[in-house]
């Protein structure tokens, strides 16, 4: 199955890069020049059609935003079959309401720019970042789908993961651990590996492990907690 398109704005590259190293997608070119008037030239470099398409950028300024908005619209003419928008910072988020009579919702108004990108075949979807208001994705009009995650960062870290688990469980008053084990090891590691064993050993909440003999982990143990709600 071919990887997924990763695309960002300027300001994004550095995103686009760690994201596409993470989840093993196929970097996307873009070429961007500036005509003497100051106009943006843009071009998508790699062939999208057919492609699944995620595109980073954020609503830092206008012309952040119109370079997102320019660079949507162009994947989707050029045939790639579904497009995910990455906004890690929607920028108009505190100007969600109107307060005074006459005062622009800014958050509305880029919101419906956003929905005005045409569909693409499988549909577009947009993933926005710790919105300052819950109500921000209900502006998104048409076929697109937002989606409101939460980003916190959970292991920071390639050095004692076991440690940095079981730090973030006690820091966050976490009721149950939850990791995937993969088998490999020393005799000591033979039912888990030996980040899952450490926690086992020194986690204060339970941790409940799941092997997975058909799959092989390239990471040494995948990890979801669940926190008290």
């Amino acid at each position: 199955m071919t990887s997924a398109l990763v695309f960002s704005t300027q300001r994004y590259a550095y995103l686009r890069e760690d994201v596409a190293r993470i989840g093993r997608l196929e970097v996307g070119s873009i070429e961007v020049a500036t005509f003497p008037d100051s106009e943006r030239y843009q071009r998508v470099g790699t062939p999208v059609s057919g492609r699944d398409v995620v595109l980073i950028g954020g609503t830092v300024s206008d012309a952040d935003t119109l370079e997102l908005f320019d660079l949507a619209c162009s994947i989707v003419k050029d045939g790639a079959r579904s497009l995910a928008l990455l906004i890690p910072y929607f920028g108009y988020s505190t100007m969600e309401r109107a307060v005074k009579a006459g005062e622009v919702v800014t958050a509305k108004t880029r919101a419906r720019l956003f929905s005005a990108i045409p569909l693409a075949a499988a549909g577009n979807r947009v993933f926005l970042v710790d919105l300052h208001a819950e109500g921000i994705p209900h502006y998104f009009e048409g076929g697109i789908r937002p989606v409101h995650v939460y980003a916190k960062p959970v292991i920071v870290t390639d050095v004692a993961k076991a440690a940095a688990i079981v730090g973030y469980a006690n820091e966050h008053d976490i009721d149950l651990i939850v990791l995937g084990t993969h088998g490999r090891g020393a005799v000591s590691r033979l039912l888990m590996g030996s980040v899952a064993e450490r926690v086992v050993r020194t986690a204060t909440c339970p941790v409940l492990t799941v092997h997975h003999p058909e799959r092989e982990f390239d990471a040494p143990d995948a990890l979801v907690a669940v926190a008290r709600a």
